[in-house]
């Protein structure tokens, strides 16, 4: 077996990039819920009865959805952070044992 074939490498740029990349989408994602939520509320002032409790309802579940999938994000984040600390704290201590 070839050594090349067991040795693996982190491209810490593009996890970075991809860290940034879910940061956005989150702060997006914030912008967009705020903005749905704006606009059921400004909905409802106007707007009653068993059709608008429901759509109340749905709209109830969609927000816990989409914090839910927000935590699930931020998580992901914090573990793509973590791997990038790790692997480039990883690299200078070997580069420090054989430099």
């Amino acid at each position: 077996m070839d050594i090349e074939e067991h040795r693996y490498r982190v491209d810490l740029e593009a996890l970075e990039s991809f860290a940034e990349q879910l940061a956005a989408f989150d702060r997006a994602a914030e912008t967009r819920a705020g903005d749905v939520d704006k606009r059921i509320g400004d909905l409802h002032t106007s707007w009653s009865g068993a059709d608008a409790a429901a759509q109340l309802a749905y709209h109830k579940q969609w927000l816990e959805g989409v914090a839910q999938m927000r935590k699930a994000e931020e998580e992901l984040e914090e573990a793509a952070r973590l791997a990038h600390f790790n692997y480039s704290k990883a690299v200078e201590h070997n580069t420090q044992m054989w430099p």
